[in-house]
Order: C-alpha cells, then sequence, then structure tokens
C-alpha cells in the first residue's frame, strides 16, 4: 500500500517541487486529488471557522501528481518538449542541494516521468509528472486532469449541448480546434460560470 499524504504536507511538497521545476516548464500546476483538495484547505485558511480548517487540514490524498508544459529548445514535436523536459530533469534531480529531496527520475510512458520525493524518516514519496506538449492543449487537459470524474462528464455534456466536442487535447468543433486561453475561457465558450477545483467532486 503507498504512502498517504496529508493535503497540508503533500501541498506544501507541491510547491517546493514547482520552484524546481518552473525554470524548466512554460506552465506547472498541480492536478488530480490534490487539486481540489488544496483549493479546499486554502478556503479554509481563508475562513473564520477553525473546525472547518482543521478539517481541511485533516484531508489526505493518496497520489501526488503534477502537470507540466515543457520548454523547448526550438523543436516543435512533442517528442523535443520531451527530449528537454528530460535533459531538464537529469540536470534537476544532479543539483546537491536537491540530492536529499528528489532522488530519481524513471520514465513511464511517452507523456510520463516520474520522481522520488524523500521526506526526513519517511518511505520516498512518487510523484507523477504527466505533460502537454502544446500550449493550446494545456487548458482541457488541466480540466480533465484535475477532475473529479463525474465533473468531467458533465461539461462535456455541456459541451455536447452547444455541439462542440469537449476532449482532453481541446475544444472542437468539427475539426477545428476552437482556442482557449486558460481553464476560464474553456468555461466561458460553454456560457457557464467558472467553477474553481475545490467544488469540482471528489
Amino acid at each position: 500500500m503507498g504512502m498517504v499524504l496529508s493535503c497540508k504536507l503533500a501541498t506544501a511538497l507541491a510547491k517546493r517541487l514547482i520552484d524546481h521545476l518552473t525554470d524548466g516548464c512554460e506552465q506547472i500546476s498541480t492536478m488530480g486529488e490534490l487539486r481540489r483538495k488544496s483549493g479546499r484547505l486554502l478556503l479554509g485558511r481563508l475562513g473564520s471557522d477553525p473546525d472547518y480548517l482543521a478539517e481541511c487540514e485533516e484531508d489526505t490524498i493518496g497520489k501526488f501528481e503534477l502537470l507540466l508544459l515543457p520548454k523547448s529548445d526550438g523543436g516543435e514535436r512533442a517528442s523535443d518538449h520531451l527530449a528537454d523536459l528530460d535533459r531538464y530533469l537529469h540536470e534537476m534531480v544532479a543539483r546537491p542541494k536537491l540530492a536529499e529531496f528528489v532522488r530519481s527520475d524513471t520514465s513511464r510512458a511517452h507523456d510520463q516521468r516520474q520522481l522520488l520525493v524523500s521526506l526526513p524518516k519517511r518511505t520516498p514519496i512518487r510523484c507523477d509528472l504527466f505533460t502537454v506538449a502544446a500550449p493550446d492543449e494545456w487548458p482541457t487537459a488541466l480540466v480533465y486532469r484535475t477532475g473529479s470524474k463525474r465533473f468531467v462528464e458533465w461539461l462535456e455534456q455541456q459541451a455536447a449541448g452547444q455541439r462542440l466536442d469537449l476532449q482532453d487535447n481541446g475544444l472542437w468543433s468539427g475539426t477545428r480546434q476552437i482556442a482557449l486561453a486558460d481553464e476560464q475561457d474553456l468555461f466561458s465558450k460553454l456560457g457557464i460560470p467558472f467553477v474553481p477545483p475545490s467544488e469540482r467532486g471528489s
């Protein structure tokens, strides 16, 4: 059984990793359960109910994942972006200051990489890095990777009601991809209010 992390600790770890990964990425974000629960944790801290905050800080997650749009040195193909990311990860984990924090990286699939994050007196935690190769895929990839599954299915229904096709690689009208600036723009194109990650279900 994998390690279970408190949302508070996972959020802190994600922030530290993001700080180190930023130089190699155009965009980077938490995703999945961590992104949804981090938003809930933030709301708890901003609110005035100490019981709610305590409940949020006791939330746990079983997965630690980040979504990245790698920088490229000039190549246009997805493989070029991934090669650039692999070089950056190799350089990053070799930094002396990170030797005790990020232990290794391992390729798993064409769009996924893996880091082992070390914590004092604990088993290393696996962090999966999922990659998006093109900027125009970022908004919808982030929505799909954030979830929840039921929420994404609801968004797909909203798109279908407008004769649009929502996929993880974009919003489509037939064979034409509709340009999206960010997540908020996607909701706007679908004609619905933006729903923050903390309210997208479990």
